[in-house]
C-alpha cells in the first residue's frame, strides 16, 4: 500500500515542479504554483511554531480560500490539531464545537463577524482570534489580523517534538441528532488520501474541479489527494451553476465531484447545453442515493457518465464506480482498493448475494472515533469494523447496490418502504425538480409516507395529478399519502437532503 508523509505533502512537487500550477481559486482569481504554496506553507508553519501552536488544537471558520488550505498543510507540518467548522455555522453551533472540542485558537472570516461578535470567547477555552480579511475597521482590538502570520520570518524546524497525533477533527452534519467530532489521526488521514487517490485514479495530470466545502470531508480528502499525486485542483468558494460552468470552460478539468442538488440545478440551467464537457473522463456524485433519471439525463445532456460512489467522514471513500464505467454506473460501484465490506443482518450475521444488509468497514483508513463520545465510538466501532448504519446488496459481479438509510426506512403496517426509492419515481415526471419523502404518524398504519415536492417553474401539475403519476409506478403502500408543493427542500450542513427537518416539518 503506498504511503503519504501528510506533513510533506506537497514538498517534492515544490523542488520537482514549481512552476506547476497546485490550486486555484477563481472567485479569488487566484493561481498558486506549487513553489508559491510551499513557500507560504513553511512561513505559516514557522509562525505556528514559534507560537506554540503544535501539539494544540485550532478551530478554522473559513469558506475555500488560500488562506484555509495554507492552514491545513501548516498544521499538517506542525503537529496541530485542525477542526474545520462549518461555515454555515450560527454563533449557537460555533459555541457548541468550541466547547466540545477545547480548542485554543479560532481563524476566522471577517464575513462572519457578525456571527463571531454574539460570542463569549471568555466562556470557552480560545486563547487567540486571527482575523482573514481586509477591512481592518472591522476587526475588534483585541483580533489578530491573519496577514500577520504570513509576514512572519522566523524559519520552521522540522525536527521538533510531535506528541500529537491527532491530525482532524469533523464536526457531522447532526442529520440525527447533536453533531459528534470525528477523529482522524496521522496515519488515518494519510490512509484517507491514499484511498481516494485509488478511487478516482488521480495522477499529475489530473485537473480536478471542486465546489463543495472544504470544511468537510469530500472537498477535503479530494484536494489534498490530488496535491499529494502532483494534479491541480480547481477550488470555488461557493457553488453557481454559472460560476461551475464558467470554470469547466475556463480550466477543462478532467473530474468533477459534486453532491447530487448541485448536479439537478446544472441539468435545468438553460447554459449546461452550450458548454463543452468532452475533457471531462468522468463525473462522480454522492451524499444520497442518486436517481437514475438524473444520471440518465446528464449524460444525455453532457455526454459524460455521472457515477456513483460511497463515502463518510468516518472512513473517507468506500466504494466507486469504475472509470471508464460499466453498464452498472447506477449502483455505488466496487470496494475502493484496500477497503474491507461486509453486509450483515440484525444479527450480525453476514448475508448472501443480492439480500440487503447493513455495510460495515474495515479499513486503515477508518475514524479513531468520535471526540470526547466513548459511547458513540462504541456502537459505531466493532472490533475494527465500522458500522455505517446503511443498507446495501451486493450483486454476483461484486457492486454494490445503496438501498436506504437504516433508519429512514418508513414502517408502514410492518411492510418497510425505502424513500429513496419513491423518490426515483417522482424524478420521473419531467414537472419535478427535487423531491423528499418522510414518514409521519398514522393511527392505523403507525406510520405512512408523504412527499414533499418542488416542481419546476413553469410546469405547473397538481398533488393529485401526481399521486396518479407515481400510482401506476409503485406499489399502493408505498404511495405517499399526502404530497405537499413546496419552493425549496431543507438541505443539511453539507449539502445533503435534511431528512429530519423535512420530518419535523411533516409531524408539526
Amino acid at each position: 500500500m503506498q504511503t503519504i508523509d501528510i506533513s510533506n505533502l506537497i514538498d517534492q512537487h515544490a523542488h520537482n515542479n514549481a512552476a506547476k500550477p497546485a490550486i486555484i481559486f477563481p472567485d479569488q482569481q487566484q493561481t498558486f504554483t506549487y513553489k508559491q504554496l510551499y513557500d507560504q506553507v513553511i512561513t505559516l508553519a514557522g509562525y505556528f511554531q514559534a507560537n506554540n501552536f503544535s501539539n494544540s488544537k485550532l478551530a478554522m471558520y473559513l469558506p475555500n480560500s488560500p488562506e484555509q488550505i495554507c492552514i491545513y498543510l501548516a498544521c499538517f507540518k506542525t503537529a496541530t490539531t485542525v477542526i474545520p467548522l462549518n461555515y454555515r455555522y450560527k454563533a449557537a453551533e460555533i459555541i457548541h464545537v468550541l466547547d466540545h472540542c477545547d480548542a485554543q485558537y479560532l481563524i476566522a472570516h471577517e464575513e462572519k463577524l457578525d456571527e463571531i461578535n454574539q460570542i463569549d470567547f471568555s466562556q470557552t477555552n480560545i486563547k487567540t482570534i486571527y482575523i482573514v480579511g481586509d477591512d481592518h475597521a472591522r476587526h475588534p482590538a483585541s483580533f489578530i489580523n491573519f496577514a500577520t502570520c504570513l509576514a512572519h520570518s522566523n524559519n520552521f524546524d522540522p525536527s521538533f517534538p510531535k506528541t500529537n497525533d491527532l491530525t482532524v477533527v469533523f464536526y457531522t452534519s447532526g442529520s440525527t441528532g447533536e453533531p459528534k467530532g470525528v477523529m482522524h489521526s496521522t496515519e488515518t488521514t494519510a490512509s484517507v488520501f491514499v484511498n481516494a487517490i485509488d478511487a478516482v485514479s488521480l495522477n499529475q495530470h489530473s485537473k480536478f474541479l471542486l465546489c463543495e466545502s472544504a470544511s468537510h470531508m469530500g472537498t477535503f480528502l479530494s484536494s489534498f489527494s490530488n496535491l499529494a499525486i502532483g494534479g491541480t485542483t480547481i477550488l470555488l468558494k461557493t457553488f453557481t451553476c454559472e460560476s461551475y460552468l464558467a470554470a469547466i470552460s475556463k480550466y477543462k478539468p478532467t473530474l468533477i465531484i459534486a453532491l447530487v442538488p448541485k448536479f439537478i440545478e446544472l441539468i435545468n440551467h438553460p447554459n449546461t447545453s452550450k458548454v463543452d464537457f468532452s475533457l471531462l473522463k468522468i463525473c462522480y456524485t454522492g451524499g444520497n442515493k442518486v436517481p437514475e433519471s438524473l444520471q440518465q439525463r446528464f449524460k444525455k445532456l453532457t455526454g459524460v457518465p455521472l457515477c456513483q460512489g460511497y463515502g463518510m467522514t468516518e472512513a473517507g471513500h468506500v466504494t466507486i464506480n469504475p472509470n471508464p464505467p460499466t453498464e452498472k454506473y447506477h449502483s455505488i460501484g466496487k470496494a475502493v482498493k484496500h477497503v474491507q465490506i461486509k453486509l450483515v443482518d440484525h444479527n450480525q450475521n453476514e448475508v448472501g448475494i443480492n439480500e440487503d444488509g447493513e455495510m460495515w468497514v474495515k479499513s486503515s483508513a477508518n475514524m479513531i472515533g468520535y471526540w470526547q463520545n466513548p459511547q458513540a465510538t462504541a456502537e459505531n466501532l466493532v472490533d475494527g469494523w465500522l458500522r455505517t448504519g446503511d443498507l446495501v446488496s451486493l450483486d454476483a459481479d461484486g457492486y454494490y447496490w445503496f438501498k436506504a438509510r437504516i433508519k429512514q426506512i418508513i414502517i408502514r403496517g410492518g411492510s418497510n418502504i425505502v424513500p429513496q426509492e419513491v423518490e426515483e419515481v417522482f424524478y420521473q415526471h419531467p414537472s419535478v425538480k427535487a423531491v423528499g419523502v418522510v414518514g409521519i404518524a398514522d393511527p392505523t398504519f403507525g406510520e405512512v409516507p408523504k412527499a414533499y415536492v418542488v416542481l419546476k417553474s413553469q410546469q405547473p401539475i397538481t398533488a393529485e395529478e401526481l399521486i396518479a403519476f407515481v400510482r401506476q409506478k409503485i406499489a399502493a403502500y408505498k404511495v405517499p399519502e399526502i404530497i405537499e408543493i413546496i419552493n425549496e427542500l431543507p438541505l443539511t450542513a453539507v449539502g445533503k437532503l435534511d431528512r429530519k427537518a423535512l420530518t419535523k416539518l411533516a409531524n408539526k
